[in-house]
């Protein structure tokens, strides 16, 4: 519940005297009226442009909803471009922190570029609210008070998967993912559940960032001859690489199973038909059948003429958590301390479920769906097959 608080009394008459002899409001007057301003920190150029842009669209979608107001404040976006690129992130978070005055950071999607900005932002920056980059370290041994993640950890999105597979797919999996961080982190996590359960690893391949032709790779796998694939690729890495999977012929004969970032809905749009059967798991699938989450795909459709994702689910629910630490704290951000545990509060149901965030770690519990593409009514989904509850990290290096 929003705190009451006494102002001085102010009349109309005592206003206009204080604006002629040039003296100033009130500091609490001033500091209630100046906008809360949010820096986005994300890639809105170059492949992964669409996720950056998806999570703005996800954003605007629900401040509309409460007119960019809450707790009697009115909330600001500011938005800066990382492009995906650990120095450029750097240099504009310093932007958004030294220049624009941000009051709270959101972002960013690559967990290179979130690594890049940990130090500093950590030391000198404000409350950052991770929307996207999913390295575990984040919340395990990096954390820090000011640091939550309302998106998902790589462990709540691989390990749930890599468990299943073993019991599902079979015993032997090739592992492909692009070489940076969040590429490794995200194969880290799926080789530890899978092979916890009995499973063994081939072989792990990392085409470069970026990379356009995985036909050289996919005659490792292949020759390697596993029971499946499990990948991980986002933006236009995920199309080239599931077009040359089915091109090659190898998905009619070695499952494919991957990180939902791989097979999320504008993906499948882009990709087509070459997508049909692939395994993923994440935590959030437009396929849901929750209400919350009916509202959202359509009134997303409605916002932008594009299907929601992800990406969009994690920009409708950071602005939902900023609202509603602005709502408890009366509109009042200055005490971090008050504001953070604000934020740990909200609780609340969202378009991909249940909300809520581990009060130890700061990272969000989520449900995981592992779900299959099917086409439906002519469109490519991703149908849920199996819903995990309350999926914890651990909060502990692995």
């Amino acid at each position: 519940m929003a705190q009451a608080v006494t102002l001085p009394t102010i009349t109309r008459r005592t206003a206009l005297a204080s604006a002629a002899a040039g003296l100033a409001l009130p500091s609490i007057a001033r500091a209630q009226a100046a906008p809360f301003k949010v820096g986005a920190l994300l890639p809105l150029t170059g492949g992964q442009a669409i996720e950056g842009e998806a999570q703005l669209a996800g954003f605007g979608l629900y401040m509309d909803s409460i007119n960019w107001t809450a707790g009697g404040r009115k909330i600001e976006i500011i938005k800066a471009d990382d492009e995906m690129k650990p120095p450029v992130g750097l240099q504009k978070a310093r932007r958004l922190v030294e220049n624009d005055h941000v009051d709270l950071l959101i972002g960013p999607v690559s967990s290179g570029v979130a690594v890049a900005i940990l130090d500093y932002v950590k030391q000198s920056g404000p409350i950052w609210i991770c929307s996207g980059a999913g390295l575990a370290a984040l919340t395990r041994d990096k954390r820090y008070p000011d640091l939550y993640r309302t998106s998902c950890s790589s462990w709540q999105t691989n390990s749930p998967i890599g468990f299943w597979s073993a019991e599902h797919l079979g015993k032997e999996a090739v592992l492909i993912a692009p070489d940076f961080a969040g590429g490794r982190d995200t194969m880290a996590e799926f080789r530890a559940a899978f092979t916890s359960k009995g499973g063994k690893v081939l072989k792990e391949i990392y085409p470069p960032l970026g990379n356009k032709d995985f036909l050289p790779y996919l005659s490792d796998v292949k020759s390697s001859k596993p029971a499946f694939v499990y990948v991980f690729f986002s933006g236009s890495d995920t199309v080239s690489f599931l077009q040359q999977y089915d091109q090659s012929g190898l998905k009619q004969a070695i499952p494919l199973a991957c990180s939902g970032f791989t097979s999320h809905e504008q993906a499948l749009d882009a990709v087509g038909d070459a997508a049909l059967g692939v395994i993923s798991c994440l935590h959030y699938t437009a396929a849901y059948d929750g209400a919350v989450n009916r509202k959202f795909v359509a009134d997303f459709k409605a916002k932008t003429g594009l299907r929601a994702n992800y990406a969009a689910d994690y920009g409708y629910v950071v602005a939902q958590v900023i609202a509603s630490a602005l709502n408890a704290t009366g509109g009042k951000s200055d005490d971090r301390a008050a504001f953070g545990k604000a934020i740990l509060a909200a609780n609340f149901e969202a378009p991909r479920g249940p909300f809520r965030f581990d009060p130890v770690t700061h990272n969000v519990i989520n449900r995981a769906y592992i779900t299959k593409v099917e086409k439906r009514n002519g469109q490519l989904e991703n149908v849920p097959i199996e819903i995990i509850e309350n999926v914890i990290d651990p909060g502990v290096s692995a």
